[in-house]
């Protein structure tokens, strides 16, 4: 869902209220997430981190919604260890 969103804020369609469910839906997905993670759960996970890094990086990004993608990458990062490779 997120991927989609992102997608669609490339051709400028993106609106803040868009973004907000979308990162509220993810939040709700996370709470369910266990662990140990499986592969593809990690790999989503990636996606979902490099995702918010780009949503993040992006200027026409709503400035309410800068707090929340961070948030997402604080929790898929340092509660789920899906940290960026270097």
């Amino acid at each position: 869902k997120i991927e989609a969103d992102y997608e669609t804020s490339k051709d400028g369609a993106l609106t803040a209220e868009g973004l907000e469910s979308t990162v509220q839906w993810a939040f709700a997905a996370l709470a369910f997430v266990e662990e140990p993670l499986v592969d593809d759960i990690q790999y989503q996970l990636q996606r979902l981190r490099r995702i918010c890094c780009r949503l993040v990086a992006e200027a026409s990004l709503p400035e309410a919604s800068r707090p929340r993608l961070a948030l997402l990458l604080v929790l898929v990062g340092d509660v789920f260890g899906q940290q960026e490779e270097e």
